[in-house]
C-alpha cells in the first residue's frame, strides 16, 4: 500500500542555505547538497507513494529538472519563495498545487497558522521554520500543535505519515471540529 510522506524547504540550488542552516546543511557545494536531497528522498519514497512538499522547493529556474528525479506522486503547498516562479512550472512536476489544504484533521501549510485557528484543526503540519519550532511563549516549550516537517527536522529526508504520528502523538488523536 502506498505511503504518504511530508517534507518542506528542500531549497534546491540555494547556496545561502548552508549559511542559514549550518548544522543540517554541511555540504561543500550546491551540487552535493542537491544530490544528497535526491538520494535521501528516493531512499524512502517509491514511485507509488504520495509526497506533500510544504513549500520552498527550489531557488533557481534551472533546477526544475531535478524534480523529475524525485520518486512519488508529488503535491505542493506553495511556500513564500515559490512565488518567484510561475505556478505552471511547478505543475510540470506536481499533480496538486495549493496554498494550504486539510489532511486527516490537520491543516497543511508552509508558514505556521495563527494559533486562534486551532478550533478547526488538531494540528498544523508546516514548513518554513527549518530547524526551529513554534514555542508556547509563556513557557518557552515547543507547542505540540505545530508539526514542522522542514527538511532539517528529518535529516533532509521526507518522513512518512506513520512515522510522523509516532513522533507527534497529537496526530494520532481523534479530532472533532468545534464550530
Amino acid at each position: 500500500m502506498p505511503n504518504v510522506f511530508f517534507i518542506g524547504d528542500t531549497h534546491f540550488t540555494h547556496k545561502k542555505i548552508f549559511t542559514f542552516e549550518p548544522e543540517a546543511r554541511k555540504f561543500n557545494s550546491v551540487e552535493e547538497h542537491d544530490e544528497t536531497l535526491i538520494e535521501r528522498w528516493n531512499s524512502v519514497v517509491t514511485k507509488n507513494d504520495t509526497v506533500w512538499h510544504l513549500g520552498d522547493v527550489l531557488f533557481s529556474g534551472h533546477s526544475f529538472p531535478l524534480l523529475a528525479r524525485l520518486n512519488g506522486k508529488k503535491k505542493l503547498v506553495l511556500g513564500n519563495h515559490d512565488a518567484a516562479f510561475p505556478v505552471a512550472r511547478f505543475a510540470e512536476y506536481f499533480g496538486t498545487i495549493v496554498a494550504s489544504t486539510k489532511f486527516d484533521g490537520t491543516i497543511l501549510s508552509h508558514i505556521p497558522i495563527h494559533p486562534d485557528q486551532f478550533y478547526r484543526w488538531k494540528a498544523n503540519i508546516h514548513g518554513h521554520l527549518h530547524s526551529k519550532v513554534v514555542l508556547v511563549s509563556s513557557h518557552n516549550l515547543a507547542d505540540i500543535r505545530y508539526v514542522n516537517v522542514s527538511a532539517e527536522q528529518n535529516n533532509l529526508t521526507p518522513i512518512s505519515y506513520e512515522d510522523l504520528k509516532k513522533k507527534h502523538p497529537i496526530l494520532q488523536q481523534e479530532f472533532k471540529r468545534n464550530t
